[in-house]
């Protein structure tokens, strides 16, 4: 039996109306569905207000806390990596912009998930982040992990 999306409880089969909160169910999935791109939206706002730097400072800041290590990993699959064979036989006639494409993306994964668990940690900025790209294989299978690191800090920002 289906549930109301809009308050949980059932609604019957093949239902359109629920019968506790008497909205019609498709109109309460739209409404939940825009609720839950409009949270998504300012979560990703926040997550960008996190600041990030590979240095071991903030500049114009001052470090307050050092709260913990956070870490990310991105895993891509073994299309790229075919993609890698082909593009070695391409590597002295220039750069391979579709692996570049998928790598910047993986970095950028790693960012997100960076700041999203200096987030949990009541972090506002991540210092110290470092990458490294490592081949995975093994049973046949190839891929190429990408792997985050940084320290989730307090910091306070100074006027001037």
């Amino acid at each position: 039996m289906a549930a109301c999306t809009n308050c949980g409880e059932p609604a019957g089969f093949m239902s359109t109306v629920c019968g506790t909160c008497i909205v019609r169910m498709d109109q309460a999935t739209q409404d939940n569905e825009s609720a839950r791109a409009r949270e998504e939206a300012e979560y990703r706002h926040e997550l960008r207000a996190i600041r990030c730097s590979t240095s071991d400072s903030i500049p114009g800041s001052a470090m307050s806390a050092v709260l913990d290590i956070v870490t990310a990993d991105c895993v891509l699959g073994a299309d790229l990596l075919r993609d890698l064979s082909a593009a070695a036989a391409h590597f002295t006639a220039g750069r391979s912009g579709r692996m570049e494409q998928s790598l910047r993306e993986a970095r950028e994964t790693c960012i997100l998930e960076l700041r999203a668990a200096a987030k949990l940690l009541g972090a506002n900025a991540i210092v110290g982040i470092r990458f490294e790209c490592n081949e995975l294989s093994g049973a046949g299978k190839n891929m190429l992990a990408v792997a985050a690191t940084g320290t989730a800090v307090l910091v306070t920002h100074h006027e001037g």
